[in-house]
């Protein structure tokens, strides 16, 4: 693991940043524009971690990290792919700050007064877990290719404090997210979710048992947008995931939009299942398909491959909605 490291002296808030085949040039010019403007030097580090990025990617964030000027950067290369929650457990382990900001490398901060939002949040000291929820608002538009993917997010994602904190535990994202570092020592990611998924879905779940957790209007832009096939790769991947979510909290799981289409699909055997995959991922795919029905063809199919998932591991469903939501 390579390293480039530029030492300091008191640190109040950790910038944690991990890096999966993304330019993250917008992003860390942004912060340390701030950083520079109003002069948190002494109490902002920013650490960025590769997953084992391809080369070229890994290049150009090392060189961006190494040449800000008058900016504290340590900058981490990982060998091997570990994965969405392993890795941001090992950026905690770098954090000197009694504070940590989780930043996704696809996001760009919506104010010229980010940092100096969450120091404000930071240091009142009352506040354990603060989100600062995403935004499009500097995506101008999408490209064709793209579009259902933000519709989808827009959606799904995209959410004032005020409705996030009708149920916190729902929209904890790691794209943006401020707590105190011995709240994380105290729950860090669960390391049995590889791939792509729901990592922070269960962390958030524990986060809301045992802390205080605030939504708050401190958007980032998400500029990682996805295509059409991208979106579905993805949703297929993160089944496993899901599965296991699902299994570990099946009260929140009950709370879902899904649930009531896994409950219904489980008089399905796996033959059926099948031919119900093929069929929707066909229409799926059909470059005619608007962008609201392929949405809801694509949350069919979700139902279709976690039931299939609940088949196969032979799980028996005996879910009982307890008030997940409060």
């Amino acid at each position: 693991m390579g390293e480039v490291v530029i030492r300091m002296n008191k640190i109040f808030l950790s910038v944690l940043i991990p890096v999966y085949n993304f330019d993250i040039a917008l992003l860390i010019n942004s912060l340390c524009r701030e950083i520079n403007k109003k002069d948190l030097h002494s109490e902002i580090e920013i650490i960025v971690m590769d997953d084992a990025s391809s080369p070229g990617v890994k290049e150009g964030n090392r060189i961006i990290c190494q040449t800000q000027a008058g900016i504290k950067i340590k900058y981490y290369e990982l060998e091997k792919n570990i994965g969405r929650a392993k890795i941001r457990n090992q950026l905690v382990s770098k954090a000197r700050g009694g504070f940590i900001l989780f930043l996704d490398d696809d996001g760009l901060p919506d104010s010229l007064d980010f940092l100096s939002e969450y120091l404000r949040y930071a240091r009142q000291g009352k506040y354990e877990v603060i989100c600062g929820g995403r935004s499009y608002q500097q995506v101008n538009e999408a490209e064709k290719s793209n579009r259902l993917y933000m519709w989808v997010s827009s959606r799904t994602e995209v959410k004032s404090a005020e409705e996030r904190n009708r149920v916190p535990w729902r929209y904890i994202f790691t794209n943006n997210i401020l707590l105190k570092k011995r709240v994380f020592t105290d729950t860090p990611f669960d390391e049995r979710f590889v791939g792509w998924g729901y990592e922070d879905t269960e962390w958030g779940i524990r986060l809301c048992q045992n802390y205080h957790v605030t939504h708050i209007d401190n958007t980032v832009s998400h500029l990682g947008l996805k295509s059409k096939e991208s979106l579905f790769r993805q949703r297929k991947e993160s089944v496993k995931n899901h599965y296991l979510m699902a299994t570990l909290y099946p009260d929140y799981f009950c709370e879902t939009a899904v649930y009531k289409w896994v409950v219904y699909l489980l008089i399905c055997d796996q033959r059926l299942l099948g031919i119900l995959d093929k069929g929707m991922s066909r229409l799926y795919f059909q470059s005619h398909m608007p962008i609201y029905p392929s949405y809801i063809i694509l949350q069919l199919l979700k139902a279709v491959w976690l039931t299939r998932e609940f088949r196969m591991h032979g799980y028996s469903f005996g879910f009982k909605r307890t008030g997940a939501r409060k």
